[in-house]
């Protein structure tokens, strides 16, 4: 129930007049020994929602939706997807898929804070794809309390670095690790709810979005 309210909040976000927008604070919260700044709207006691944003970083539609769930609410906690696929690339290595799901273990506990109400992942685009996967995982699932993907990719990027931008012109120039979105999702056994009104049962097989 609380899922399907938030998912109709979201809907409405885009339609209503903005109000003044609710305060931000930032948290630093270290995942494996890398740093990761967290953007923390309202305060304890709303029902937790973790919104992790596109590869573009924490703009536009992340924080548009943080807003927009604070003012209902909602205690919100910002996740900077490019700034996590960036803290765990190098030359030689980018974020390894069986260690997102911990990762957001970690940002589940935080965002319960040793309360009952487990949080609800919202992800944008890439972090869509990010939450889809953290719910395969049965600890991580175990903790969370929903997922809402809004523009689930049919690829989703496990690194990041500054030069890769050149993918918004030649989609295909840089893939340091890929996985299919749609693939990930028939594994979480989740009941995902999308911004295009799709479930895991519902989605074409993955082999149709270019992975074999």
């Amino acid at each position: 129930m609380r899922t399907l309210l938030l998912v109709t909040l979201l809907s409405a976000a885009t339609a209503t007049a903005a109000a003044a927008a609710p305060a931000e604070t930032t948290e630093t919260l270290l995942l494996r020994g890398h740093a990761q700044t967290l953007h923390l709207y309202d305060t304890r006691g709303g029902t937790p929602v973790i919104v992790s944003s596109g590869d573009g970083g924490w703009i536009h539609l992340g924080p548009h939706v943080a807003e927009a769930l604070a003012r209902h609410g909602f205690f919100v906690i910002g996740f900077d997807a490019k700034a996590y696929l960036s803290s765990f690339t190098t030359n030689h290595s980018t974020l390894r898929p069986d260690d997102e799901p911990g990762d957001y273990k970690v940002l589940a506990d935080f965002a319960a804070g040793g309360g009952r109400r487990r949080p609800i992942l919202v992800g944008v685009s890439e972090g869509a794809g990010l939450s889809v996967l953290a719910a395969t995982d049965p600890a991580t699932r175990a903790a969370i309390g929903g997922v809402v993907g809004l523009g689930l990719p049919d690829i989703n990027e496990f690194g990041w670095r500054w030069k890769d931008a050149i993918i918004y012109v030649t989609p295909r120039a840089f893939a340091p690790a890929r996985q299919t979105a749609l693939r990930v999702a028939d594994r979480s056994c989740w009941p995902l709810r999308c911004a295009c009104w799709r479930s895991p049962s519902r989605l074409a097989a993955p082999s149709r979005y270019g992975e074999p």
